[in-house]
């Protein structure tokens, strides 16, 4: 048998790994080394479940509407084509392919129309860690019955009346292109999360949704509609 160096063995075993890392690291949707992330929210008021690809992988199924998530799931930066599918025929409902960069919140929203979903809400999501002492909290209209818009309240649980008390977020539109973040004094006791009539304080669109929010957390809280009307508010934590 022909004798092999340490050396020889050392640079055949060198490249071997070489050669094994750089399969790994071009495999795979889901890997991510550049902290990349994307969650999907199924907001839409008719279509009950979808499923969810990434680049032709099913990354979550049946996800249900009325606000139902996903956690941040890891991707690849840059172009990712992103499809909603409906669970029970197969079709394509929504087949986008968006440049995905740092966190982002994937929103299928609004009522399926011709077969077919609108364009999404896609968000970028700010989850730099917010001053000392303070929490932030961004609030987004996705209910379709509200397209004259709505006030959002991001105020103590003690709080008992809106009356006199200026919106956290006036006039919230619908639908959304955007959201931004406020930042709060995160002070001491519980928060509530209450959205109304535009200009109408007393007129709550939904029940008033308790909040548990700490100094540098961010929260992101959706108004969500079924078929038949009814709304609901949504609380979806970004950095804990």
């Amino acid at each position: 048998m022909p004798h092999v160096s340490k050396l020889c063995r050392f640079v055949l075993l060198s490249t071997l790994v070489a050669a094994v890392t750089v399969f790994w690291a071009g495999c795979g949707s889901g890997s991510s080394s550049s902290g990349t992330r994307i969650r999907f929210v199924n907001a839409s008021t008719n279509q009950p479940t979808v499923n969810v690809l990434i680049d032709s992988v099913n990354v979550t199924s049946n996800l249900a509407n009325v606000g139902g998530s996903t956690a941040y799931l890891a991707v690849k930066s840059g172009a990712r084509r992103i499809q909603i599918q409906d669970p029970n025929d197969l079709v394509f409902l929504i087949d986008t392919t968006p440049t995905i960069s740092g966190d982002t919140t994937y929103i299928i929203r609004d009522r399926e129309v011709g077969g077919v979903l609108p364009p999404p809400l896609i968000l970028t999501d700010n989850n730099t860690a917010p001053t000392t002492g303070n929490f932030s909290v961004r609030a987004i209209n996705l209910a379709p019955d509200l397209n004259a818009g709505a006030d959002g309240f991001i105020v103590a649980s003690t709080v008992s009346t809106l009356v006199g008390v200026t919106p956290t977020f006036a006039g919230l539109p619908y639908p959304p292109t955007t959201a931004t973040y406020v930042s709060i004094a995160a002070g001491t006791g519980n928060w509530q999360a209450v959205f109304t009539q535009p200009g109408q304080p007393t007129m709550f669109d939904a029940t008033p949704v308790p909040l548990t929010l700490i100094a540098g957390q961010i929260e992101t809280v959706l108004l969500v509609e079924d078929a038949g009307g009814n709304k609901t508010v949504i609380s979806l934590v970004d950095l804990q």
